[in-house]
């Protein structure tokens, strides 16, 4: 890579990799998880070992990917994770009861994040702590789970084809099915995995689970979900005579560059309107090691702004050869795949969204280089705005921007 080029790339990564405040838990991971440990008479416990068994299925060759890592866990823990479809953390410490949570990116019942949790070990041959006598379930909850329980004679029906985008049957696709189970009184859930081969057309009917997802995959296709639902009546538990279609992922550039942006529009007591932009230097383990501050839009190649009635916020470029195209039939970054050479626009507006999609857009920096962002649902206080932004860029200056996630 020339310099310039160096020069040019820089200009948009002033503020690269994490970008971190006092509001950054509200930009979460697929996955996250936080808590304390502690013994049974509600002792804080230290040098416990955290076994992560991390799992999920590779988009390119529908092969199941399984990573572990063991860590020493801290009395107070937070992890969080991206592309995972599900990870299990066991606390263990010697003399005492291992406990393990499941947590799900893929399977709803389960869920992806859980905050704040107290994990109790207890210790070997020690007597449980006994429950009073006279506690009774919830009778909300008894109800709502007596109503979940007439639904499980209905049945779970899926059926239909699975084609390439050119209208063609694929054969010898893999399917995931993660079938679950919910229990509201005990708040407890369980699930089944079973894995079937199809080829053109599909049929699957299934009884007495609450929900049913499937995972289409094929090696050289993007993955595609489908899921079955006796409780919630958007998804339905019957589809019948459906189309999934499996997009062909083509070629991958070699050398994309990734990472993400972070922006703050902010105003002073004073009214005196601040931009800045952070940008993290990380060390081996993660720390930050500098720390650099722009207070002047010009000195960047993007940022954003509210309007004057403060409704709403927009993404600005400084440079008339940079700018942005919308994709708002975009469900992730796979369906961005070849940057346009032209009719880009040096203003797009920002959209808070409270159900937690994102927006997604082309851009070009320069007039020489292509990239793709990802806007996360800005944080927007009185005075505050603040938007996290992942990209992909191509430095080789192709408009290839293909990737597998």
């Amino acid at each position: 890579m020339n310099s310039k080029i160096i020069i040019l790339v820089c200009s948009l990564l002033f503020c690269v990799s994490k970008g971190f405040s006092a509001d950054q838990e509200d930009i979460v991971d697929s996955i996250e998880f936080s808590g304390e440990v502690a013994d049974q008479d509600g002792n804080e416990l230290k040098e416990v070992t955290l076994e992560i068994t991390k799992q999920k299925i590779d988009t390119s060759s529908g092969k199941e990917i399984i990573e572990k890592d063991t860590e020493h866990c801290g009395v107070y823990f937070f992890y969080g994770y991206s592309e995972w479809d599900s990870i299990s953390f066991s606390f263990v410490k010697k003399g005492y009861e291992p406990v393990t949570v499941k947590l799900s990116a893929v399977d709803k019942m389960i869920g992806g994040i859980k905050k704040d949790l107290k994990i109790v070990l207890r210790k070997i041959g020690s007597v449980p702590v006994k429950k009073e006598e006279n506690v009774k379930p919830n009778e909300d909850m008894i109800k709502i789970q007596n109503v979940m329980d007439s639904l499980l004679e209905k049945p779970l029906k899926l059926s239909g084809v699975v084609m390439a985008q050119s209208g063609k049957p694929l054969d010898d696709v893999k399917v995931q099915i993660i079938k679950a189970l919910s229990n509201f009184i005990t708040m407890s859930g369980r699930e089944d995995e079973d894995t079937e081969i199809v080829n053109g057309s599909f049929s699957f009917i299934f009884k007495g689970w609450h929900s049913v997802t499937f995972l289409f995959t094929k090696k050289g296709y993007y993955p595609e979900r489908e899921s079955l639902s006796l409780m919630n009546e958007n998804i339905g538990n019957i589809k019948k005579d459906i189309k999934v279609v499996l997009r062909e992922i083509g070629d991958l550039p070699q050398d994309l560059i990734e990472g993400e942006m972070f922006f703050l529009w902010e105003k002073e007591d004073n009214a005196k309107i601040i931009r800045k932009g952070w940008s993290y230097i990380k060390d081996e383990d993660g720390d930050i090691k500098d720390e650099i501050i722009f207070n002047d839009p010009k000195e960047v190649e993007f940022y954003i702004e509210k309007n004057g009635d403060g409704k709403s916020l927009y993404l600005i470029s400084n440079n008339k050869s940079s700018g942005f195209i919308s994709v708002p039939e975009a469900k992730n970054f796979t369906y961005l795949n070849t940057s346009p050479e032209k009719g880009y626009s040096t203003k797009v507006e920002i959209k808070e969204k409270n159900d937690g999609s994102h927006q997604y857009f082309y851009f070009k920096l320069d007039d020489k280089l292509y990239g793709k962002l990802e806007v996360n649902s800005p944080i927007i206080v009185e005075t505050r705005y603040q938007i996290s932004v992942d990209y992909f860029i191509n430095p080789s200056g192709s408009t290839n921007v293909t990737t597998l996630k």
